[in-house]
């Protein structure tokens, strides 16, 4: 890694205005890296975040240790890594709900746009229909004929208030013009765990963490959320293919630094993290998953989020 500063007197100027260590930035990583993962174990944020966490490991052998925050729609975690030191010790593993709870909450201790530094997009994650079983639909149109003839009879579950999933399901009911109820959870792990067990319907999710339950026949997937279809699935049709001309939506995971961490550390991260999309093993997994490695510098995930948030605002309504 080359340095960004030539001097020593310079470096010593911004290390101190930073409040870090003299050579701090250069000799980074000499401790283990936090990753806040701001929902509960087992979704999708959560499954590439700790991919990118082992491949942090082998590759600086220092110890990357997930932390999942979840709950509050994902405010929780993202509240902890913007208030965090901006040291690259404390990253943020970042979703949807990143840019769209400046739509949902009206009191929000922190800012989308200007608390982070963003270091890149790992994937993009499309998002699976899928119902239990039980519920008899085969397609999007018997879904969406059954839940006309009983409004409100269906609900969908969703890992909290501006997740993906609740963003793709929303944007559904929106465009179908039909009663579905949203059941909010404090993670994707307790929401497929109901699914499984019946006690909701229907639910949107990333493909990494439904494709086994898919696979298995415990759940029925009806449609994908994005435009086009999927190489894992490639007989799965689309939402608009199905129905519902113009949906498309998806879910991202991404990484990101506290305001202020030192630019050396960015770009330190952000090679990482391009290393990481670009290895065999994991553009294999990806494929096996779903999910769709993104080519993200910091400054095009920096333009992404300062776009999406005002976006998200004009479609979105506040819940409080």
């Amino acid at each position: 890694m080359t340095p960004v500063l030539r001097t020593p007197i310079a470096g010593a100027i911004l290390c101190a205005l930073l409040q870090l260590p003299a050579h701090a930035a250069d000799a980074y990583p000499q401790k283990p890296i936090r990753m806040v993962v701001p929902q509960a174990a087992g979704g999708n944020t959560d499954l590439i975040g700790r991919m990118v966490g082992e491949h942090l490991n082998r590759a600086w052998n220092v110890s990357a240790i997930i932390d999942n925050r979840g709950g509050a729609g994902g405010n929780i975690g993202n509240e902890i890594v913007a208030r965090a030191a901006p040291d690259g010790y404390t990253l943020l593993v970042a979703s949807p709900a990143l840019v769209t709870s400046p739509a949902l909450y009206s009191k929000l201790s922190y800012d989308a746009t200007k608390d982070f530094a963003p270091i890149g997009i790992a994937a993009l994650v499309p998002q699976v229909l899928v119902v239990h079983p039980s519920v008899p639909a085969k397609s999007v149109k018997d879904l969406l004929e059954l839940a006309r003839q009983k409004p409100g009879s269906l609900n969908y579950a969703a890992p909290g208030a501006g997740s993906g999933p609740h963003v793709a399901g929303a944007l559904f009911v929106s465009m179908a013009k039909v009663k579905i109820e949203h059941i909010a959870y404090k993670g994707t792990g307790p929401a497929i765990t109901d699914l499984l067990a019946g006690q909701v319907q229907m639910q949107f999710g990333g493909l990494p963490a439904l494709m086994p339950h898919i696979k298995s026949g415990r759940m029925r997937a009806l449609a994908i959320s994005t435009a086009r279809r999927v190489p894992s699935l490639p007989d799965l049709p689309t939402v608009a293919e199905s129905g519902l001309p113009g949906y498309d939506t998806a879910g991202w995971v991404g990484l990101a630094a506290p305001a202020s961490t030192p630019r050396t550390i960015v770009s330190a991260l952000s090679e990482q993290l391009t290393q990481f999309k670009r290895t065999p093993e994991v553009r294999e997994r990806f494929v096996e998953m779903g999910a769709e490695p993104i080519d993200s510098s910091p400054e095009q995930f920096r333009a992404f989020i300062q776009k999406e948030v005002p976006q998200w605002k004009k479609v979105l309504k506040p819940i409080e």
